[in-house]
């Protein structure tokens, strides 16, 4: 999640590209989401968190 600020904050300061903050926001959750999906002990995860995370599937 921060890497994915400090890129936003990097484009913003040197390319003068601003991305629309649901995108951004899409970035990061998308990325937590993969995140969550690929973990070793998935079977773990909490169901409200799953649900949450629209996980049903893992």
């Amino acid at each position: 999640m921060v890497y994915s600020l400090w890129q936003e904050r990097n484009r913003r300061i040197f390319d003068n590209h601003f991305q629309p903050p649901q995108t951004a926001a899409e970035e990061i959750i998308n990325l937590i989401r993969t995140h969550i999906t690929n973990m070793e002990h998935k079977c773990i995860i909490p169901a409200l968190i799953r649900d949450i995370w629209g996980l049903h599937g893992t």
